[in-house]
């Protein structure tokens, strides 16, 4: 999978005039995407502690990040194995979490998200075994970048409907995550199995942090 960070970075940074300290060798531990029981021990019997079901995380692999700043023209890349693709999972959804309140106005699937990555075929082998997706708020900072065929496919914008902006003062949720969103990739049911993959079986997904230079 570095081969095709390497190749995203590169085609952003070059296409896109866009520059990321996640392109960086070795990378950074920030432009990895958690997996909460892996990670923090987080399971669903500790969201019952706080009187939310959460189930018990076995029917799904979930990874996601930390709040992430929207409102200065950040471009963000998920760079991951699409678990439909490799036999790991019946479905995957791909989604925008609004930080201040956790609530997922919109997000993507795999049937949208296969395909995304073969732009990259001339430098990286296997491309139909992974995904690329862009969030920002305005996706007219790739308009270059991306083919007109998949450029609505291919990144999310998140309006200020969907994430208020920093310093709103009317907007529900917590104030001082207003601004921020966090993706998160879940890789649901395993073929043959009501149970989801294996994460510790499968490749970490990465997730880029673009600035303009």
């Amino acid at each position: 999978m570095q081969d095709l960070v390497n190749a995203v970075c590169d085609r952003v940074s070059s296409i896109a005039g866009l520059h990321s300290v996640d392109c960086t060798q070795p990378p950074p531990a920030s432009s990895f995407m958690a997996e909460p029981l892996r990670d923090f021990g987080v399971a669903g019997p500790y969201c019952r502690k706080v009187n939310m079901w959460c189930g018990d995380q076995t029917d799904a692999g979930l990874f996601f990040t930390g709040p992430l700043p929207l409102d200065s023209r950040q471009v963000y890349a998920v760079v991951s194995t699409l678990a439909t693709e490799t036999g790991n999972a019946t479905y995957v959804g791909l989604s925008v979490n609004d930080a201040s309140t956790y609530l997922a106005p919109t997000g993507t699937v795999d049937t949208f998200l296969k395909g995304s990555a073969d732009g990259y075929a001339d430098s990286v082998n296997n491309t139909d075994k992974f995904f690329v997706h862009f969030f920002t708020r305005s996706c007219d900072q790739l308009t270059d970048l991306l083919p007109p065929a998949r450029f609505r496919q291919d990144c999310t914008e998140i309006g200020e409907d969907m994430v208020p902006k920093k310093g709103d003062t009317d907007a529900p949720g917590d104030p001082a995550l207003f601004g921020m969103f966090w993706p998160g990739i879940r890789d649901y049911t395993a073929p043959g199995s009501a149970r989801g993959p294996d994460t510790t079986k499968l490749l970490t997904p990465r997730i880029l942090t673009f600035t303009p230079q």
